[in-house]
């Protein structure tokens, strides 16, 4: 889920249970997400998008990504919006991001006041490398009530870029600010809890505040049906929540047994999601270099690089393989 990826993971939980997350200020056990000035769509769901569904939970990305584009592309009526959002996902996903960008704008036509929309453009502006486009997009979502606190990450993420460190500490304190609102209201909301913990994680604060959160994340997924998570539970506690545990022990400083963790989420990631291995890499990269086995860790890094060249770690990405490209060459 190309965003941080598995932050990106709300986004598709978001999709599959026809909702948004909960809105900042509702109770999200009882309310409906989104702005309350969004009418509800005038078309029906259509059956592309449960064909697409299926097929992405099949594994067939490459015939999910066909079917919602005929549907988006060629149909003479109205789309289904979860049907654009589950198309963006997949480009995103897929790393074909100026694809993403041209759906997410016919989603900011067919939802001008959503800030789920302009998200949506901002995020594929984002992973384009078009910061300040993004930022400008992003920000605009920020302004709507409804807004979602991934907004907030992605804000931070765009300021890191660009270097702007006291916007960013703003808007990862009002991230958590949201989150922390939203967990008062349900506790167990999967949504935010999984991003809250993995927003500490890749922002590297309060570190202490994880284990707890990714606890409630998996007791929320254990509650659910296979069906509800769109891709299968095991994706969720053997893939999105073990790489969050093999990050928090990183960010212990335990690199050994961090490495462990993530060498076992290895046989579970999805080999056309480009983000999420290049994070994965990104991290067995930093657990080398720990260990002291630079020229491995250069390996790792540069493959995450090359996997993922505007990704969540770009900034941090281009210092350290300089740094271990010059240990290696000497």
């Amino acid at each position: 889920m190309k965003y941080l990826s598995r932050i990106g993971l709300g986004i598709f939980f978001g999709i599959i249970l026809g909702c948004a997350h909960p809105t900042v200020g509702r109770n999200p056990t009882t309310e409906p997400s989104g702005s309350a000035d969004i009418a509800p769509p005038a078309v029906v769901l259509g059956p592309s998008f449960a064909e697409g569904l299926k097929y992405y939970r099949d594994g067939d990305v490459a015939r999910a990504q066909i079917t919602l584009e005929n549907s988006v592309f060629l149909s003479t009526e109205k789309v289904a919006d979860r049907s654009l959002q589950l198309l963006h996902y997949l480009y995103l996903i897929t790393g074909q991001y100026d694809e993403a960008f041209k759906v997410g704008t016919e989603l900011l036509s067919s939802l001008p006041y959503s800030p789920h929309a302009y998200e949506a453009v901002g995020v594929a502006q984002l992973w384009s490398g078009q910061t300040r486009l993004a930022l400008s997009s992003l920000m605009r979502a920020r302004e709507f009530e409804g807004h979602s606190p991934r907004t907030q990450f992605y804000i931070a993420l765009a300021h890191e870029r660009l270097k702007h460190t006291l916007d960013m500490k703003k808007a990862i304190s009002r991230a958590v600010t949201q989150y922390e609102q939203i967990l008062r209201a349900n506790a167990k909301d999967f949504s935010a809890n999984y991003e809250l913990a993995n927003l500490l994680l890749f922002f590297r604060q309060d570190i202490d505040r994880v284990p707890l959160l990714l606890s409630n994340a998996r007791a929320a997924v254990d509650s659910l049906s296979d069906s509800d998570t769109g891709v299968g539970k095991q994706w969720y506690t053997q893939y999105y929540l073990a790489l969050s545990d093999g990050i928090l022990a990183y960010q212990k400083k335990d690199p050994e047994r961090a490495l462990s963790i993530l060498r076992g989420v290895l046989p579970y990631v999805r080999p056309y999601a480009k983000a999420d291995l290049a994070e994965l890499y990104f991290y067995i990269g930093n657990c080398l270099d720990s260990l002291g086995q630079k020229p491995q860790a250069a390996q790792f890094l540069q493959r995450s690089a090359s996997l993922d060249p505007h990704g969540a770690y770009q900034s941090r990405l281009e210092a350290q393989v300089r740094a271990l490209s010059s240990v290696k060459s000497r």
